[in-house]
């Protein structure tokens, strides 16, 4: 959630249609027992007998793509993503125990878990329940968001990440959410326009801009969004036209004061295409904010 020529993959992961992510959050309050260790819950027995308490949102899990930075809204089957872990509000927290299971709740039956974490960040390790499928701290943590390396299973289905929180230091607020992410099977995306983006001066309204472009090269892309951006800073681009009104690829936009850029990204259903490629052939970012794009997740597909 977007344009190009080209796209670099890690393999077998963008060729993949990323379904909407389902974010299923139920919290809970919880007894100031579990976390009472600075580095880490010891054991995942610990949380199960915290489910069905008080309801909170306060987390958020989001599918990070780890080449780009991309909020995905899925993941394909056997794709190595970053599972990153924040507060709604952007206040700190303390500590976590994190789990990727098929099942609702923690469990200790490795039948049950889907998923692998690897190579956890400084300040925290792989966790109890069992290890591969689960992170909890080493040490005190103090922030408000981080991010997992973590493997998808090799099948597609749903995957629930289970996550006990502390959110202050004395325990006296943690929380326990769900949330359920899913692994989809390889489909397309909406594609991109290439290079053929044109900026004309408008016959209609003196000191507007034309743009016109040609149709993106996949069937999936269903309408078109307009970024503009600062000459000089090439990820300052923002939304400022999320559809093309009468359908012919044609768009009429005031300019913002100054030197300026404009990217044309195909939008396909839930998703945004490509941003294109830079000179060095590497994908363009998509908007830094959430709010400065049409669409908050983009999937990239190469076009045939």
């Amino acid at each position: 959630m977007v344009f190009r020529n080209s796209i670099r993959q890690r393999p077998g992961l963008f060729r993949a249609l990323f379904s909407a992510t389902v974010l299923t959050l139920l919290i809970a309050g919880l007894p100031g027992t579990t976390f009472a260790f600075s580095s880490g819950a010891p054991s995942c027995a610990d949380a199960i007998s915290c489910m069905g308490a008080m309801q909170i949102e306060s987390f958020v899990l989001e599918v990070i793509d780890p080449m780009t930075g991309n909020v995905l809204p899925t993941v394909p089957p056997g794709a190595q993503v970053d599972i990153r872990i924040r507060t709604a509000d952007g206040s700190d927290w303390r500590g976590l125990l994190l789990q990727s299971s098929v099942a609702s709740g923690f469990t200790q039956n490795p039948a049950q878990t889907s998923g692998v974490f690897s190579a956890p960040p400084s300040g925290f390790k792989l966790g109890p329940c069992p290890s591969d499928s689960s992170v909890t701290q080493s040490t005190r943590f103090n922030g408000s968001s981080v991010d997992f390396p973590w493997t998808a299973p090799a099948q597609p289905g749903t995957v629930n990440f289970v996550g006990q929180f502390v959110v202050t230091r004395f325990n006296s607020e943690n929380s326990l959410q769900i949330f359920s992410v899913e692994v989809a099977e390889a489909a397309a995306g909406p594609g991109d326009i290439e290079n053929t983006l044109m900026v004309d001066r408008s016959q209609q309204v003196p000191g507007d801009l034309a743009l016109s472009w040609q149709q993106s090269c996949s069937t999936d892309a269903v309408d078109y969004a307009i970024y503009e951006g600062t000459l000089g800073d090439f990820t300052s681009h923002v939304q400022i036209d999320c559809s093309d009104d009468a359908g012919d690829r044609i768009e009429e936009i005031t300019p913002s004061p100054g030197n300026t850029y404009y990217l044309l990204v195909a939008i396909g259903g839930s998703d945004e295409g490509s941003y294109g490629v830079d000179s060095a052939g590497q994908e363009r970012p998509s908007a830094a904010l959430p709010q400065n794009r049409c669409l908050e997740t983009q999937l990239l597909d190469a076009c045939p």
